[in-house]
């Protein structure tokens, strides 16, 4: 250590031990000031766009698009299913007619499904073919829809299918129908409610199957002073969810997903794992502390002094950057295990020298005499690697590189104030050395004993490494740094593998309809998409030969379905009477009848037994008439709103789903669908590719993973350059020496190879969130040489170097920072585990290759 720096420092701790009282006064006033910061300035971005730049261009590319179609996204989506359709859409109109009842929480809630433009024009997107099919078919129900209109009662339905029976219509396969019926019958028998879905027994057009699956859109306001934002809509949506089986809709399964909803959840597991590791971080460090120091008011002291600095990082990342991001969360937990070491070392240098008899108070200035170098070098090394991201593109580590760098000198401030002012009020107790271990004695002397067998042996493991490095790759799907079983993440999931739905699409905008037209006639014949559309594609086609079609249809049926009131379902005297009836008819049918059908009608005739036979008749009926009846109204009101279709063009259309596909100054949106499944990199970096080449202007979510995936790479490269040019140049200046230099940057060289091999070998590639941890390994583990090739320096050449107090630091720092590391790995954020085992496995690299192949190497080239 420089003289100069050596005796300021010397005095400085001097002042302190003289004036502990007025420098923990000052420093718990700076910690308190710090903490309230934290308290009201730190808040969390959820954002993973702002991970990177916003000068990037493809980042320009989407802002823009962001700019011109801001309504594009929702936010929420709810993703609604059950047994039937005619459940699903219940649950809709219930969900939706609650939620927009929440002005305060959400600004739309929306279904396609209770659109009234669709509801009035859905037939007209069918093709002329379908839709004549379709027709065909009503008028072949004509009698029965007819019948069920007139007579909407348990009695009209009774004899609707006794005449059914008398002269089945080989067209239609009564067998779902009376099967659906049975289920409906044998619900009412235990007093259960089972709506019949009556949409799958009418005639549905090819292509309008109605789905089981259906959505509501939800915009939700989001309080920005709270740490999860959406907190309050999701709970609205929770309550909402759980309402539902007192209407009768027990049996629908309701999910919820959209960006809002994973930034939601996401933040809330991110915040929980980080406590998690945090706490846990600082119980086993302060038992390792334990096992090192072997002094209660030493590891007190210790622990102190590591809480002050992370205050005081905290209260600096309020003021130098104001939010946290979900990779940035992780600051506390790499500071305990990184902040922790400096303090450990002066604590440890200080116990070495009472355990040599030197007298409390000349321990103190001459620990930090002898260490505060080193603590000097460790800070400006690790803060290296942290800073190694500032520069680059890559904004969402650049944070956290910021607050962890600079947090490494405020631990080195720390440990020079704070440790010293409460060792001077706190002596620690008389300490005895433990006794050596015979055992560990010999393996302290392998590296020396077998340093030429240890050399081959890592030459041949740094061998095997270099074949398995190469594949080592990055995994630009942000959607893998999320919890697989959250909710919105499986539901994403879900909906992700149904092509049919469009979840992640590309975009862009052009200039005119004609430029629209074009473009989607040629992004149609590209082998990866499976659509391309623009508003134009939203206006039905063929529109006079279609509603000739229903123009014939709406004059066949004639009154069969006429009337503008919504049918009353009727209970009538004879309705008993008219199930004995029918019961009747479906045994002597099932005796005559063979097959599924008569199986069928076998199965009614049994339900319908077991219906007569229950306890309180009335009631059962009465039930049944519910499940028989309560969805047919809204089937029949359905079908007469479908038949008032008539001529529409895009100014028709709902003005939300306009303002999706064109922008305020008229231009157009193209919007891009995915042929494959876009849930692996290989699957989208294709369609993006694909896509790029008919329309390189293009954006969209999958552009935007391949793009980062590229603005990460090149960040880390430059990161990990930055690192180590400005770490060799610093080793170069503090060590004076090309030769040691060499030396305390080859096991650090030889780990990284082996980390590389590592991260394959255990399936966790680089990602957004752990591609920190090569130049970070780089800038920790070159402390861990630095320190034990000063104590070459310092030492005879023949000292066994695992056996001097500067090792014990050295591993105890380590296994502090290891440990520390490893507790990264029980959040439940796939993203911050994924940094814990790379940091885990990269360190004990580091540590392996320090302590086994440098101390024979030091002895070697400086004897």
């Amino acid at each position: 250590m420089n003289t100069r720096l050596s005796s300021l420092l010397h005095r400085w701790i001097l002042l302190v031990q003289a004036q502990p009282r007025p420098v923990l006064m000052a420093a718990l006033v700076l910690a308190l000031f710090a903490g309230v910061l934290a308290a009201t300035r730190l808040s969390v971005d959820t954002n993973p766009a702002n991970m990177l730049s916003a000068e990037l261009p493809w980042r320009k590319a989407e802002q823009a698009l962001d700019a011109a179609f801001p309504n594009t996204e929702a936010g929420l989506v709810l993703v609604v299913e059950s047994a039937d359709a005619d459940r699903s859409a219940a649950a809709v109109e219930a969900l939706v007619q609650t939620l927009q009842a929440r002005v305060e929480l959400f600004t739309a809630v929306r279904s396609p499904e209770l659109e009234p433009y669709f509801r009035r024009n859905g037939l007209l997107y069918l093709d002329a073919e379908a839709l004549q099919n379709f027709a065909d078919g009503v008028l072949r129900a004509q009698p029965f829809l007819g019948a069920l209109s007139r007579e909407p009662s348990l009695s009209g339905v009774s004899g609707l299918l006794a005449r059914a029976l008398e002269a089945p219509d080989d067209s239609f396969d009564l067998a779902p129908a009376l099967n659906a019926f049975a289920d409906a019958v044998d619900a009412a028998a235990r007093g259960e409610q089972r709506p019949l879905a009556w949409s799958s027994l009418m005639a549905t057009p090819e292509g309008m199957t109605p789905s089981s699956r259906k959505f509501i859109e939800l915009v939700p306001v989001l309080d920005y002073g709270r740490l999860q934002p959406a907190s309050a809509p999701v709970a609205a949506i929770r309550e909402a969810i759980a309402a539902l089986p007192a209407r009768g809709l027990g049996e629908v399964r309701v999910r919820l997903t959209g960006s809002k909803a994973l930034e939601h959840e996401e933040i809330g597991m991110a915040f929980s794992g980080a406590l998690l590791a945090f706490g846990v971080a600082l119980v086993l460090a302060t038992l390792l502390l334990f096992v090192a120091l072997r002094a209660g008011r030493l590891v007190g002291a210790t622990v102190l002094t590591l809480l002050f600095g992370l205050t005081l990082t905290a209260g600096f990342a309020a003021l130098a950057v104001g939010q946290l991001n979900l990779i940035s969360m992780a600051f506390g937990v790499l500071y305990v295990g990184l902040g922790l070491d400096y303090a450990l070392y002066l604590a440890m240098r200080y116990r070495e020298l009472r355990l040599a008899g030197v007298a409390h108070a000349a321990a103190i200035p001459r620990a930090a005499t002898d260490v505060g170098g080193f603590l000097l070098v460790c800070a400006a090394t690790t803060s290296l690697g942290f800073l190694a991201f500032v520069p680059t593109s890559f904004t969402g580590i650049a944070g956290l590189g910021l607050i962890s760098g600079a947090g490494m000198f405020i631990s080195l401030l720390a440990s020079l104030s704070v440790l010293p002012a409460l060792l001077a009020l706190w002596p620690a107790a008389e300490m005895r050395a433990p006794a050596p271990s015979p055992r560990l004695e010999r393996l302290l002397e392998l590296p020396y004993l077998h340093a030429r067998a240890i050399w081959i042996g890592m030459a041949l493991l740094l061998a095997g490494a270099a074949l398995l490095a190469p594949k080592a790759y990055f995994d630009f799907d942000p959607l893998h740094l999320r919890d697989p079983e959250a909710e919105s993440v499986a539901t994403f999931r879900d909906l992700l593998r149904d092509p049919s739905i469009p979840t992640l699409t590309l975009s862009a905008v052009v200039a005119s309809d004609a430029e629209a037209q074009a473009l989607t006639a040629r992004l149609a014949q590209r082998p990866t998409v499976r659509r391309a559309m623009s508003v134009l594609d939203l206006v039905p086609s063929d529109q006079d030969e279609k509603l000739a079609i229903l123009d014939d249809l709406r004059l066949s049926l004639g009154p069969a379905i006429a009337g503008d009131g919504e049918l009353k379902v009727q209970a009538r005297p004879e309705d008993a009477a008219s199930l004995d009836r029918l019961q009747e008819a479906m045994s002597r049918a099932a005796q005559l009848w063979q097959g599924e059908r008569a199986a069928a009608a076998r199965r009614l005739a049994e339900a319908l037994s077991r219906l007569q036979a229950a306890p309180q008749p009335d009631a059962r009926i009465a039930v049944l008439r519910g499940n028989l009846l309560d969805g047919l109204p809204r089937q029949i009101g359905q079908l007469r709103e479908l038949l008032q279709a008539g001529p529409v063009t895009e100014a028709d259309l709902p003005a939300w789903l306009r303002a999706r596909w064109r922008a305020s100054d008229g231009r157009p949106r193209v919007e891009v669908w995915p042929k494959e499944v876009l849930d692996e990199n290989a699957a989208t970096a294709r369609f993006v590719a694909d896509v790029r080449a008919a329309a390189p202007e293009v954006t969209g979510g999958p552009v935007g993973m391949i793009e980062a995936g590229h603005a990460v790479v090149e960040a880390f490269r430059q990161a990990f350059l930055y690192s180590v040019l400005a770490i060799s140049l610093l080793l170069l200046v503090l060590l004076r020496s090309l030769r040691d230099t060499g030396l305390v940057l080859l096991p650090l060289i030889a780990a990284g190879l082996l980390t590389l091999a590592g991260s394959v070998l255990f399936d966790t590639p680089f990602n957004f969130a752990n591609v920190i941890a090569l130049p970070l390994l780089l800038g920790v583990g070159v402390d861990y040489g630095v320190y034990l090739v000063q104590q070459g320096r310092q030492l005879p050449a023949d000292t066994n170097l695992l056996k001097t107090g500067a090792t014990r630091a050295v591993l105890f720092g380590a296994l502090v920072t290891l440990a520390n590391f490893g507790d990264l790995m029980l959040a439940r954020h796939p993203g911050m585990v994924s940094m814990g085992l790379l940091l885990t496995v990269g360190l004990s690299m580091i540590l392996l290759c320090t302590l086994v192949l440098l101390p024979g190497l030091i002895r070697k080239f400086h004897a």
